[in-house]
């Protein structure tokens, strides 16, 4: 998958423990979204960088206990196109499906015309499908669940 770029401006939560070091705690934020869906870019973040405090004046919310910071960063991060090709890693698979990374993603890979026989998962070429072997396959669908992300999809081929 590509992995865009974009600068973005919002509020951020951050803890009231983190009030002598804002800056850390803008961090500590944004490295629980990484690997995540992100509804605001309608992508999975990567990676973020160029942090900036727009507003030295923070708003406060003492009954949820984070103070939320204006402030300006980049995020890096995929945007998966239903009905393109993406690569994944091989790790396990059943009578019904194939498991698979793309970069840290699950993904749950299928074949239309019945690719698993005799216990052996065969692509669309008829190459045997093994642990640890890198496929293509077709992106169908992307699950969202709170914001953990699995990439489902169709027809593998094995990657020469």
């Amino acid at each position: 998958m590509e992995v865009l770029k974009k600068t973005l401006k919002s509020y951020i939560p951050v803890d009231f423990r983190y009030t002598k070091n804002v800056k850390q705690g803008l961090k500590a934020y944004l490295e629980t979204r990484i690997f995540k869906w992100d509804t605001q870019i309608q992508g999975i973040i990567k990676s973020y960088g160029k942090i900036r405090i727009l507003d030295k004046n923070c708003r406060i919310l003492e009954e949820s206990g984070v103070i939320l910071v204006y402030t300006h960063y980049t995020v890096y991060y995929y945007k998966p196109n239903l009905g393109g090709k993406l690569e994944a890693i091989i790790k396990n698979w059943n009578s019904s499906n194939i498991g698979g990374l793309v970069d840290n993603f699950n993904a749950v890979i299928t074949c239309s015309n019945g690719c698993f026989e005799n216990g052996t998962w065969k692509d669309i070429n008829s190459s045997e499908i093994k642990k640890d072997l890198k496929v293509v396959f077709i992106l169908e669908k992307i699950d969202i669940e709170g914001e953990m992300v699995r990439l489902v999809g169709r027809d593998p081929y094995v990657l020469s």
